[in-house]
């Protein structure tokens, strides 16, 4: 199984500049070739873009960890809803401009499970580093959060690197250092879950930080299941070869 989300982030800033860049895709889908493409537009498009037929998943890129007096916030149980099968959770322009935290991404983590909607837990350092034992460390905390979780679903479970330094700047993590990453991170989780007792989880793992159609195949031959698709996402040609490119692995 291969994934390949779009985070549109705050971006378009209409619904029709948003249906013509769900259209763009969804009209030259073709075959998928065991392949899901998700959308995580800004929550506004969400219920519009999902009345739309399509092969497209919807995917959220944030949720609150509770319903009730919590005025701006959307809850987990809204996004089912409306037909949303992913939720972002922990994207660090989240941490960045929003201070979340630990403990704030273990109850959406929870709240996400709880639901029935399948959670992309992103993790990755801040800043660029050849030091792998910071990036390590970066990382093992940030997965620390799965410990706190005390009820798993076969539905699946996405992780994605996203080095927070690779994010929009256009320089990607390069093949080691993302392969590298990429066996700490599944040797951790594999670490957790004989620690927590828990087995046969349908875990994903993806990439994401300057995706675009060069390097997008370079990140599966590390050994990733997917990518996560932020600018590019914008630009319906370079999205649309992006799926070709990873269609054809």
């Amino acid at each position: 199984m291969k994934f390949i989300i779009a985070n549109w982030k705050c971006n378009p800033s209409s619904f029709k500049e948003a249906r013509e860049l769900w259209d763009a895709v969804n009209n030259e889908l073709g075959d998928l070739n065991d392949t899901n493409i998700i959308i995580c537009p800004p929550f506004v498009f969400s219920l519009e873009l999902k009345r739309e037929k399509s092969e497209l998943k919807l995917g959220a890129q944030n949720c609150f960890w509770q319903q009730g007096a919590f005025t701006g916030e959307i809850s987990a149980a809204m996004l089912y809803d409306i037909g949303s099968e992913y939720v972002l959770i922990g994207h660090s322009e989240r941490e960045r401009y929003f201070g979340e935290t630990n403990s704030l991404i273990e109850k959406k983590l929870i709240a996400v499970l709880d639901i029935g909607l399948i959670p992309i837990l992103c993790v990755g350092e801040g800043a660029e580093s050849n030091n792998l034992q910071e990036i390590e460390k970066d990382l093992k905390k940030q997965l620390s959060v799965l410990k706190k979780i005390k009820s798993w679903s076969n539905a699946g479970f996405l992780i994605a690197y996203e080095p927070a330094w690779a994010i929009g700047s256009g320089k990607a993590c390069d093949y080691g250092k993302a392969k590298e990453s990429h066996l700490f991170i599944q040797k951790e989780v594999e670490l957790i879950f004989n620690e927590l007792n828990v087995k046969n989880q349908n875990i994903h793992y993806l990439y994401g930080g300057s995706v675009d159609s060069v390097n997008a195949a370079d990140y599966f031959k590390a050994g990733y299941d997917g990518v996560l698709v932020g600018t590019s996402s914008l630009n319906p040609k370079e999205f649309k070869k992006i799926i070709g490119v990873i269609k054809r692995l």
